[in-house]
């Protein structure tokens, strides 16, 4: 069952400008979580937001007709949220359910997409032009 939800997340930590980069590094090596887990990227499916670059360093996707910067339409993820007690981006309504039970791996990834080892497809589009095509990354 489709649940859709408005969040707010924001950018990884290498598309913030710099000067926000190292007191935000700093903060996350004194802290007991990091700004990836707490504030930014969310995980699991989802329409629009920002990528997180998780197997690769941040590369650009230009458009490949006129050369413009493609924006994220949409990610479809292998599940809603990572898998290791992180509860940031897992439901309120969800968090009751225990771990290793049918309805966990149901609500964990309900759309049973096996991308990669775990990874995110991510599609993208030019702001310029739908006709001009999309970009595609698996990150």
């Amino acid at each position: 069952m489709l649940h859709p939800e408005r969040i707010i997340e924001y950018p990884s930590l290498e598309e913030l400008p710099e000067q926000l980069q190292q007191p935000l590094s700093e903060w996350d090596d004194e802290a007991d979580f990091a700004y990836s887990d707490l504030l930014s990227v969310a995980t699991g499916c989802k329409i629009g937001g920002w990528v997180s670059w998780g197997l690769t360093d941040m590369y650009k996707l230009a458009c490949e007709v006129c050369g413009a910067e493609t924006e994220l339409l949409l990610k479809f993820a292998s599940s809603e949220w990572e898998d290791d007690g992180e509860q940031r981006w897992r439901p309120l309504e969800e968090r009751r359910i225990l771990r290793g039970t049918p309805e966990y791996a149901q609500i964990h990834e309900p759309t049973t997409l096996q991308l990669g080892r775990d990874a995110s497809l991510y599609i993208f589009v030019c702001p310029q032009s739908a006709d001009h095509g999309y970009r595609l990354s698996i990150q």
